[in-house]
């Protein structure tokens, strides 16, 4: 269709060729075949507020073109294809349906798909989207059934609004930033999360109030964590000094790795006011990271594993809970300094570093457990209870 331009308002099928130039939708578009290049650097597509725009079970290419939608747009399959000179803004309507999996993707470059409106995926299918996905939408990022995979990064603004509900799951696998994670929701979820971080880095910020599953990737940002979050893979390694990560009293954490991962926590400062569950791995941070529990923290370990450093002096301080209930032993290479309660059950608890037992802390060790104190005691305040059936090795 040669050059284009002008409006298109009555029903329109495209099955095959291309468009070169600039048009706008007012009507009903089928995109069933062919595609939208152009040579055009400053080409355009506007899908006006009463134009719809179904694109099917192609691959449909719109190098250099910039696509506005205010209408809407059904997309029921295929692939969507662009370079680092076209990109795609949704203002209206964009309604994600296919049940098989597909691509939002790029030929060369880096492009940009940026949601200002609604973005509602109901089917069934993984889609992949492989440019950098922008959402500023108030209005909503709505994941209603199958996978939304970012995989090319992007930003969810701080007003932007995502939701996930029944058999829906939004899964990171590329460098991504959540400005606001107070926005992230779910409903009538069919499985146990909504959110999945599987690879890259995932600058995470403010307060999550969702079940989060972590199977790989490196949490980045400082958040409080008000739901139930669950690593698999991965670790919370930050890029820098002052990162932040607090388990409110509603929070819980399970660290419970497959495989061989340890979830290390360089440079981050954790604070924990509610459960952490520590399966195995090993809990490794550097001088400028830390571990302050003033809730419950369960170490669950079955194997020997390690609270250690990666470099630098780190500390581990209790003011709350810690429980060992496990035949292994446990070793806690950080400055380790105790004003809270302190039970080994089981196992041994091998304190290799400085010890610090202030005068409200109370230690108790189970028939048959061990906590052996390996470094210097650099305190034993008056008031220190350490008392239990059988040994304490200092």
């Amino acid at each position: 269709m040669g050059d284009g331009g002008g409006v298109i308002s009555t029903d329109f099928l495209q099955d095959g060729g291309n468009i070169d130039g600039s048009f706008e939708i007012d009507g009903e578009f089928g995109w069933a075949d062919g595609s939208w290049s152009t040579t055009n650097p400053s080409a355009t597509t506007v899908i006006k507020s009463d134009g719809v725009l179904y694109i099917e079970d192609t691959t449909s290419f719109y190098e250099n073109r910039d696509i506005t939608n205010y209408g809407t747009v059904n997309w029921t399959g295929g692939t969507l294809l662009t370079n680092a000179n076209g990109s795609f803004v949704n203002f209206g309507s964009f309604n994600d349906q296919s049940d098989s999996d597909h691509n939002l993707s790029e030929t060369s470059g880096d492009s940009t798909f940026t949601n200002d409106g609604t973005y509602l995926k109901t089917g069934a299918g993984t889609t992949r989207i492989d440019q950098t996905f922008d959402n500023g939408s108030p209005v909503t990022l709505d994941v209603r059934n199958g996978v939304l995979e970012l995989n090319g990064g992007g930003t969810n603004g701080s007003s932007g609004a995502v939701v996930v509900k029944n058999d829906g799951l939004i899964r990171f696998t590329d460098n991504y930033t959540i400005e606001n994670a107070a926005n992230l929701s779910t409903e009538s979820l069919s499985g146990d999360y909504g959110y999945e971080l599987e690879s890259g880095e995932l600058e995470l910020n403010g307060q999550l109030n969702v079940d989060f599953l972590q199977t790989g990737g490196e949490l980045e940002g400082s958040q409080t964590i008000n739901a139930t979050y669950t690593l698999e893979g991965g670790d919370w390694d930050a890029n820098s000094d002052g990162a932040t990560t607090t388990i409110s009293s509603t929070g819980v954490v399970n660290i419970d790795p497959l495989g061989e991962q340890d979830p290390d926590f360089d440079n981050r400062d954790i604070v924990n006011d509610g459960t952490f569950n520590w399966h195995h791995g090993d809990l490794d941070t550097t001088a400028a990271g830390s571990f302050t529990n003033n809730g419950t923290f369960n170490d669950l370990t079955d194997d020997d594993n390690d609270i250690g450093e990666t470099g630098g002096d780190a500390t581990f301080t209790n003011n709350g809970t810690f429980t060992k209930s496990n035949e292994s032993e446990t070793r806690i290479s950080q400055d380790f300094d105790q004003y809270g309660t302190l039970e080994v059950d089981a196992g041994r608890l091998s304190l290799a570093d400085d010890a610090n037992f202030g005068a409200t802390s109370d230690t108790q060790i189970g028939t048959g457990a061990i906590l052996s104190v390996a470094g210097d005691v650099t305190a034993l305040a008056d008031g220190a209870v350490i008392a239990g059936v059988r040994d304490r090795h200092f």
